[in-house]
């Protein structure tokens, strides 16, 4: 009779890597560092561009110290980048990062002021601007697809879009459901930009 306790020799740990059991493969600590950088690099913009539409929409809070820190996210996304793909592409990408930024800025006070040619324009704008993003990560890295990105990207741009329509009719149940669902993506774009840069590293 076998011993119902006894460890299963598919599921030894050694001390610097951590198994996957969906695919059995082995991950270093350094790439759970890799893959939560990216997450939080998502996760970081999601949470302080809502908490610029909030502060702008309502008045509240310090909205100088928000755009600060808002401002950080592109340099933050160069200084990841600069080591793998060097500081022309790095600069480029953290360009097209703040660029979307202001646009998003420029869509929320455009909304607030009823101006509909600003808004429209910076929509317009916010999809130029993620078809550039898309086009230059793949040219960072022949294991990204433009196409992946433009439908990442245009899904977190597409909540943005709604989470500010929200929080100007006060829906703020579907606000909070927006968020969440934010929060989730900017998940699954760390995830793929990290996987990205495993596999470029390791190939």
């Amino acid at each position: 009779m076998s011993n119902s306790n006894a460890a299963d020799p598919n599921s030894v740990r050694t001390p610097n890597r951590v198994q996957t059991p969906s695919n059995e493969k082995y991950i270093t600590i350094g790439q759970m560092n890799l893959i939560n950088d990216f997450r939080t690099l998502w996760r970081d913009m999601v949470i302080w561009l809502r908490s610029y539409m909030v502060s702008t929409t309502t008045g509240f809070s310090n909205l100088p110290a928000i755009i600060n820190r808002l401002y950080r996210i592109p340099r933050t996304f160069y200084d990841k980048f600069a080591p793998y793909f060097g500081e022309v592409k790095s600069e480029e990408l953290a360009h097209l990062i703040l660029m979307y930024i202001v646009n998003i800025q420029t869509l929320v006070n455009a909304e607030i002021s009823n101006d509909q040619t600003a808004a429209d324009f910076a929509v317009r704008n916010l999809h130029r601007y993620t078809e550039e993003m898309a086009g230059c990560l793949e040219g960072f890295n022949p294991y990204w697809s433009k196409d992946q990105w433009v439908n990442l990207l245009g899904n977190l741009t597409s909540m943005i879009i709604q989470e500010i329509i929200a929080l100007l009719e006060e829906e703020y149940e579907l606000e909070l459901d927006i968020r969440e669902r934010m929060l989730s993506h900017a998940l699954v774009l760390g995830d793929y930009m990290a996987g990205g840069v495993m596999n470029y590293l390791l190939p």
